[in-house]
């Protein structure tokens, strides 16, 4: 390494640890840093793709922190709790799936299904809205 090298990274080092100290040194940024503070203060869990409080599970994490600061803000009402899915298994879709999924529109990715912005866990519930709004569009005017 020449000297300008080691120049070069010294600013590097030094311009990242001022804005952000621990993405200096290869940690989680100020953001999720924050984000994991909330998460751990509010009490919602994380399996990397979802995001999971009091029983319900969120593919957004400020979904989940909305929901978490709203029954905290009501420490007298008790939120009996969504339904416990835990670890979700969804298969990806097969060669017939996807042809059929591009024909209405629906996407997938990470274990979730896409209609516009609509977020589905399993292919049937996404085809049938799309087939509710296939038929709607292709109604004839009453």
């Amino acid at each position: 390494m020449t000297q300008s090298d080691y120049s070069t990274a010294g600013t590097a080092l030094s311009a990242a640890s001022t804005d952000d100290p621990a993405a200096a040194i290869g940690g989680p940024s100020r953001e999720e840093f924050e984000h994991m503070q909330q998460m751990a203060e509010l009490r919602i869990a994380s399996d990397g793709n979802h995001y999971f409080f009091n029983g319900y599970r969120y593919d957004r994490l400020p979904d989940a922190i909305a929901y978490a600061e709203l029954m905290k803000s009501r420490p007298k009402q008790v939120d009996a709790g969504g339904p416990n899915r835990q670890n979700l298994h969804v298969m990806p879709p097969d060669e017939a799936d996807l042809a059929l999924m591009a024909r209405l529109g629906i996407t997938y990715s990470k274990g979730v299904y896409f209609l516009g912005e609509f977020r589905y866990d399993h292919l049937a519930d996404a085809l049938d809205y799309a087939n509710r709004m296939q038929g709607r569009v292709d109604a004839p005017p009453a």
